[in-house]
């Protein structure tokens, strides 16, 4: 048999990262046990487990579709005897196919490794089951491997990490690393993974997390976009001097297995050439229901962000084999984006937050994902917040000039008045505001870009918002209601007439999420507490009629600015973008701040 090389473990559960076991396996009914923390299984006879999970499954249709590998064999550590099917999954009109591909008996009295080879068919995926023939055996783990390529090439990863108050995250995925990496010279990752980290709050401590692979800078003004941008010039610095080919950009409030980074670099080491240039994204998982993907890269579509493959549970096998499917995603968000550092890519738009990601995603080549590489990270509405009404407006708008150029000004006006007629409906008149203050923002055009002060503009905008508090009384049966609101029972064209019942007298209150609350909520309302369960916070919002003109009166000022100004202001972003990620102009933006930039100089 040729030399083997490894390309994937097996995975497991592991305590303080992810203890869904029908993630990892499927136990039989009886026979088989697990304790939370080991590596092993331990089987009576008889016992079964399958392997056909989300974490342990092989995607050989895209292994053999961008990389060199185009066989595969199985390494397993067993002890006792055992029978092992060798499973093909297909994935056809909604419809489970499974394939034994092949049956082997396995013995050894003492903790032995085997190997089996899978024969060449057209499966989506991979897999395998184990049924012991005889009393107290144990599976100790395994892996998927491949004969050693003449083509692998050599990867070395970057870490890039912007944070801003995030110390206990970072500390946890800072001793992830050194335990399993950093410390351990048995890892395959020892020697080929440096941090660089960004710390835009200035709390942590270079004692604390710098060392030879850990490089710690901090600055403070420019936002999530100046973060990554300065973690990017300093690992482009640093490229050669540690032979880094892949650049990671990394949300510092996520929860990764390491698992995720050595699949990642046996993936990327067998890469074609001709995917070279390509972005390997990273699957969102929930963070407090962890079987459950929030998307598996997402397209951009005029200001609409469409998650793909979103709401899947990842615990069952039809869901596995479609989430293997392809789509064509156009941009992957930054909770874990590897990007090549052969393709020299242009560093992020200095828009401070949101949407940095997407426009940067836009320029790039193509997508790749693979099951088992993923994040678990916060749910979104954990974390309202109104000046994200200001960013989200003026970026998307942003985003389109740039990436396009089918979005006209009619098209922006009415998106506009939709959104601001939907806050202005929930009583949120200064987010309906702020939304009005970053369409203006954004026909400034990009000369403005090129000289505001990020961070004093920052702090206006959170001012201008709505600012949460610990409640004194709640009533959850109110909350409970609004979370699954029915429509009143007044008729679509009367509620229409009285514009949803702001005309209408209200005598109400409600207690609705303070993440997009359906607008029926507000019927007939006369005031509102926007309720965070996640913070146990909230704020209240009335009803006026006095500011729901003002509102109206600003947009209508906004639409003649936008008229004016719209289509001039698209030519520059469109024409111009390229001198607001250039290297130059973040040298220039970073030292004119006065911190310290010996890290990218």
């Amino acid at each position: 048999m040729d030399r083997l090389t490894d390309i994937q473990q097996i995975s497991w559960p592991r305590v303080g990262i992810c203890t869904e076991e029908e993630l990892y396996f499927r136990r039989g009914v009886r026979g088989c046990y697990h304790v939370c923390g080991q590596e092993k299984l331990c089987f009576e006879k008889n016992g079964t487990v399958d392997f056909d999970t989300y974490f342990n499954c092989f995607s050989i249709a895209k292994w053999k579709k961008y990389t060199h590998v185009s066989s595969v064999y199985l390494r397993l550590r067993l002890c006792g005897t055992f029978q092992v099917l060798l499973l093909g999954y297909q994935y056809r009109n909604g419809s489970v196919i499974r394939s034994v591909l092949k049956a082997e008996v396995l013995h050894s009295e003492q903790d032995t490794e085997v190997t089996v080879g899978f024969p060449a068919t057209d499966s989506l995926v991979y897999s395998f089951s184990l049924q012991a023939l005889s009393e107290k055996s144990v599976f100790y783990g395994g892996r998927y491997c491949c004969p050693d390529e003449k083509h692998r090439r050599p990867i070395d990863l970057a870490l890039n990490i912007c944070t801003y108050h995030r110390e206990e995250f970072i500390r946890k995925t800072l001793f992830n690393l050194e335990k399993n990496v950093f410390s351990n010279p048995k890892s395959e990752l020892h020697g080929h993974v440096h941090v660089y980290i960004t710390d835009n709050g200035q709390t942590l401590l270079p004692d604390e997390v710098q060392c030879e692979t850990v490089h710690l800078n901090s600055q403070n003004g420019f936002g999530s976009a100046g973060g990554f941008a300065r973690g990017q010039l300093a690992i482009q610095k640093d490229q050669a001097a540690y032979a880094l080919t892949h650049m990671i950009f990394m949300d510092d409030d996520i929860l990764f297995d390491i698992d995720a980074l050595r699949r990642t670099v046996h993936f990327l080491s067998l890469l074609k050439q001709d995917y070279w240039d390509y972005i390997l994204g990273s699957s969102l998982l929930r963070f407090h229901a962890q079987a459950w993907q929030v998307e598996a890269g997402a397209r951009w579509v005029d200001g609409r962000i469409i998650s793909i493959k979103p709401g899947l549970n990842l615990t069952a096998l039809d869901q596995v084999l479609f989430n293997e499917l392809e789509e064509v995603p156009n941009y992957q968000g930054w909770w874990f984006c590897c990007v090549p550092l052969s393709s020299a890519p242009a560093l992020p738009m200095p828009v401070y937050f949101h949407r940095d990601d997407v426009e940067f995603g836009l320029r790039q080549k193509g997508f790749v994902y693979l099951n088992g590489i993923c994040v678990w990270h916060d749910e979104f509405e954990n974390k309202p917040s109104s000046i994200n009404e200001y960013y989200d407006k003026r970026n998307q708008l942003i985003v389109n000039a740039i990436h396009c150029p089918a979005y006209g000004c009619g098209v922006a006006m009415r998106d506009l008045s939709c959104d601001v007629m939907r806050k202005t409906v929930a009583y949120r008149y200064r987010e309906a505001d702020l939304i009005l203050e970053g369409a203006q923002d954004f026909c400034r055009g990009i000369d403005w870009m090129l000289t505001y002060d990020g961070q004093e503009h920052h702090n206006e905008l959170i001012e201008k918002g709505y600012h949460p508090e610990s409640p004194t009384t709640l009533d959850f049966t109110k909350f409970e209601d609004s979370l699954c609101p029915l429509a009143p029972r007044f008729g679509f064209r009367k509620r229409l007439r009285s514009i949803a019942g702001v005309l209408l007298p209200a005598n109400k209150t409600v207690v609705v999420p303070m993440y997009m609350p359906s607008t029926s909520c507000f019927y007939r309302v006369k005031s509102a507490v926007n309720y965070n369960s996640a913070t146990q916070t909230a704020y209240v919002t009335q009803k006026s009629f006095i500011e729901s003109f003002f509102v109206l009166i600003r947009l209508f000022k906004t639409w003649l600015q936008m008229g004016l100004r719209f289509h001039t202001a698209v030519s520059q972003w469109r024409t111009r973008a390229a001198e607001l990620s250039s290297e130059e102009f973040w040298r220039t933006k970073l030292m004119s701040s006065g911190d310290d930039t010996k890290d990218f100089i």
